[in-house]
């Protein structure tokens, strides 16, 4: 049996790791589209001879539906045999591989990067495509962002009574934490701008 990111994926962080991974090495490949609202289209040519099972099944997935949204993959890999079966790697193989970092050899290949993403995850792991990272970490963040301050500056317009003003300056207040806690889910990093 030969060892796939998926497989190091599972160990790292279950199911829902596998979904993501399995994800960014088929969006890589040309063989999904990920929207920023999360949902996962499958084209016609998903499944082919030389496809693991994980890909069948997610074909299978989404099959009569134009597509699936990111949140019902996850949910439902956990019940699925093609994910049970990844089950195998030890901790040692994976403390091996995280010391090893050969994503760090090759930054540019697509089999380093989906290996990098299996065993670091998402934040850590996805550094080179920022749509898709956000979307796998739960949302667009720049648009969440963007659309927060846009509230915040609305809220701070001069009030036209003194009573206005007070709720003015909380709702401020209320938004500009909203995108404190927004930024550190998707990173800590500044997305508007």
């Amino acid at each position: 049996m030969e060892t796939s990111a998926e497989h190091f994926a599972h160990r790292a962080g279950g199911p829902a790791r596998v979904i993501d991974t399995a994800v960014v090495r088929l969006h890589l490949a040309g063989r999904i589209t990920v929207t920023r609202t999360a949902r996962v289209t499958v084209h016609h040519d998903t499944v082919a001879a030389d496809s693991p099972a994980l890909d069948a099944v997610l074909a299978a997935e989404a099959r009569g539906r134009r597509s699936v949204s990111l949140a019902a993959l996850r949910a439902a890999a956990a019940d699925w045999p093609a994910v049970d079966a990844l089950r195998g790697v030890s901790r040692r193989e994976l403390r091996a591989l995280r010391r090893q970092a050969p994503w760090e050899a090759s930054p540019e290949e697509d089999g380093p990067r989906v290996l990098k993403v299996a065993v670091l995850g998402v934040r850590t792991g996805l550094t080179w495509d920022p749509r898709l990272r956000a979307v796998l970490l739960g949302g667009d963040c720049a648009d969440r962002a963007r659309r927060l301050v846009g509230q915040a500056r609305r809220a701070a317009r001069p009030a036209r009574t003194v009573g206005h003003a007070s709720r003015a300056d909380e709702l401020l207040l209320s938004h500009a934490a909203d995108l404190g806690h927004d930024q550190q889910q998707c990173g800590g990093a500044s997305h508007h701008g």
